[in-house]
């Protein structure tokens, strides 16, 4: 959601005026994004996700200090490395926790609002959500609070995940032949 917001932000104009220069990206793409006021813009992100922010762990830079071990981290996934390599005792010294649910769903929370006070459109498919009432912060509620409104959340399981998609499209042609 960060990346998304961030590319939609018209201080991103710079990186992507580079990327045009270089033939990276379609010369389409001159002068993009847009200023938010921008009358012939709408700017929108669609968020696909479980919902469920979990801990975030980094590798300790006892571990990460060396241009060989970042070509080891580049191999290996940090879980399946430490469950096949290393001990169970020694393990939590090869990580730190830079963030927990909460701060993860908060983070959310600051850049959904932000988004939505630039006017951004927020579409948010929660893919396999739990959606449990007694949980203020579970998947379901996390997606829901994010979208713009509660007509753009949608709740997904499997095949149904092509008809959100296509709805969020149908909508969004309407709104664009609106304003």
């Amino acid at each position: 959601m960060k990346w998304g917001v961030a590319m939609l932000d018209p201080s991103f104009r710079s990186i992507n005026t580079s990327l045009v220069s270089a033939n990276e990206v379609s010369s389409k793409f001159q002068g993009r994004p847009v200023n938010y006021d921008d009358p012939e813009t709408l700017k929108t992100v669609i968020l696909m996700t479980d919902g469920e922010n979990a801990a975030s762990n980094r590798i300790s830079s006892y571990y990460y200090d060396s241009p060989s071990e970042i070509v080891h981290w580049d191999n290996y996934n940090l879980n399946w490395y430490l469950r096949n390599y290393v001990s169970s005792w020694n393990r939590s010294n090869f990580y730190w926790q830079k963030y927990d649910r909460t701060l993860g769903n908060n983070l959310l929370k600051n850049i959904c609002t932000a988004a939505k006070q630039k006017h951004i459109v927020i579409w948010t498919i929660g893919f396999e959500v739990e959606d449990n009432p007694y949980d203020n912060n579970d998947g379901a509620d996390v997606m829901r609070n994010c979208a713009s409104s509660p007509s753009h959340f949608f709740d997904v399981d499997g095949v149904q995940l092509s008809e959100a998609f296509r709805a969020i499209a149908r909508q969004i042609n309407q709104l664009r032949l609106l304003q």
